[in-house]
């Protein structure tokens, strides 16, 4: 037959006076509270105490108003428990069981000098919380590179900026240049810290001559290479580089074909803040 609620109440019961007669310590009391909660039938809780003796004026029908302790799950604090079961009432045989529990923390130590910790100012004093400056507090919005800041030194055969055809694009916020010759024209611009990402399209102007023209274009962000590569009249080349922290933006170009009239186009070029 199945047991319910009394059954197993008077088992807990039994369990409290051998672990306060000494009979079981706190593990094995703890082992055999699970015991008792899992059952489901009354040998499964009368093996719970077969090495047990039988406890003196125990009846079957005896109804207790103890107060179930779990055990499981205690958190061992500082790896030190004490746990003492007394009842009280033994010569009242109405009288609820009461149990107490101790359980021993360990004695408080105090902060080391180099622990974080609050202040309380003195009263009437007015303070403000303190203040940080996020890494990307100072950062300007998105912005065209030819709206910024152009350096002075820039050596350049010619400068334009504005629309530019390249290949079957129309890209209206440009920056070109055409180099003399074989020099290597560039012209620089003042990032300030300011930016984080640099995008656009890169190629050459639909109008240049003649038409097996190649150039070879450079990005430099504080004169370190960022990005190289020679495109031929009529490709584009889609850019996103990473420019955190940079101080300037270089942007050099070398005709690879001596004779040819060309701009090298960075095409919609932008710096961003994300």
């Amino acid at each position: 037959m199945r047991i319910g609620s009394y059954e197993r109440q008077r088992a807990y019961d039994t369990l409290s006076q051998h672990h306060s007669a000494g009979r079981i310590d706190l593990a094995e009391y703890d082992e055999r509270y699970q015991l008792i909660t899992k059952a489901l039938t009354q040998p499964e809780l009368d093996a719970v105490f077969a090495d047990l003796p039988a406890l003196a004026g125990a009846t079957k029908n005896k109804r207790t108003a103890l107060i179930a302790l779990t055990v499981t799950g205690v958190v061992l604090v500082a790896g030190s428990i004490g746990f003492a079961v007394s009842r009280t009432a033994k010569h009242e045989p109405n009288a609820a069981a009461t149990i107490s529990t101790t359980v021993a923390t360990p004695e408080r130590t105090s902060v080391p000098a180099t622990t974080s910790r609050s202040t309380t100012p003195p009263s009437g004093t007015t303070t403000s919380p303190p203040t940080s400056t996020p890494i990307n507090s100072a950062l300007n919005t998105d912005s065209y590179v030819q709206d910024l800041e152009r350096l002075s030194g820039g050596d350049y055969h010619r400068y334009d900026e504005g629309t530019a055809a390249v290949s079957n694009l129309v890209l209206t916020r440009s920056v070109m240049i055409a180099p003399d010759g074989k020099d290597i024209a560039f012209t620089e611009y003042d990032l300030g810290r300011r930016f984080l990402r640099l995008d656009g399209t890169l190629g050459i102007r639909n109008d240049a001559t003649p038409s097996g023209l190649t150039m070879k274009l450079r990005i430099l962000v504080d004169n370190v290479p960022v990005f190289e590569q020679a495109i031929a009249l009529g490709d584009t080349v889609p850019i996103n580089l990473g420019i955190e922290q940079a101080l300037r933006l270089k942007l050099e170009v070398t005709n690879l074909r001596p004779g040819g009239d060309a701009y090298a186009v960075f095409g919609d070029l932008r710096v961003t803040t994300s």
